[in-house]
């Protein structure tokens, strides 16, 4: 376990955007997947649907399809009410092909809950987020896609959650291009961490290979 606070190491890049307007967390509701979503534009520490607190588990995994290779890392968050949210940054290599969308599948939280990308964070934001009546959703780069050698800002949802564990399917897509099906974490009991390298049912992974790759 990685015990780290999260978002102490950007303080100072934090109390500069702490002169920005205060705004709030998108809260997300199912089926927000009109071409292309809803639009996101960040939040700052203190705002309502903020996501801070200790980093428990960092995860770091590679990914390489059609051109397109980097890594995504996964963030679980435990919060000062003792619940959890869960984030991701995405990290593309210098010789990468652009990037276009991150799709998380069977995220195991009702909607609506709150999602965003962190203000207080250096990095390349999505502009979109879109959601499916069937809990799969979409962090969108629609407006400018992920470049080589870039990073993404801190992508994240917080459904405030009383445990996690890693169930939840996710993939990545660039054109008509799309990765394999990873696993992140999500809403549930906190398991052992040797669970941790249990793969998601293959009812998650399927739900995530039936969506829609063009959103309607």
């Amino acid at each position: 376990m990685n015990l780290t606070p999260f978002r102490s190491a950007l303080l100072a890049a934090a109390l500069v955007v702490g002169a920005a307007p205060r705004g709030h967390a998108t809260l997300l509701i199912a089926g927000q997947n009109l071409t292309p979503g809803i639009a996101i534009s960040g939040t700052n520490i203190g705002d309502p649907g903020d996501l801070r607190g200790t980093v428990v588990v960092t995860d770091l995994v590679p990914f390489s399809f059609s051109g397109v290779s980097g890594g995504v890392t996964n963030y679980v968050i435990q919060q000062a009410d003792n619940t959890y949210g869960f984030a991701w940054i995405i990290s593309l290599d210098v010789t990468s092909q652009p990037l276009e969308q991150l799709r998380i599948g069977n995220f195991g939280a009702p909607f609506p809950l709150y999602g965003d990308f962190l203000l207080t964070t250096v990095g390349h934001a999505p502009d979109h987020i879109a959601t499916f009546t069937d809990g799969l959703l979409n962090f969108l780069f629609f407006d400018s896609q992920l470049q080589a050698g870039e990073t993404s800002s801190v992508m994240y949802l917080n459904p405030h959650a009383r445990g996690y564990t890693r169930n939840v399917a996710y993939d990545l897509t660039a054109g008509n291009n799309a990765s394999g099906a990873f696993t992140t974490f999500g809403p549930g009991a906190v398991p052992e961490p040797s669970a941790f390298l249990l793969a998601a049912s293959g009812a998650v992974l399927l739900a995530l290979r039936r969506r829609v790759r063009q959103l309607e």
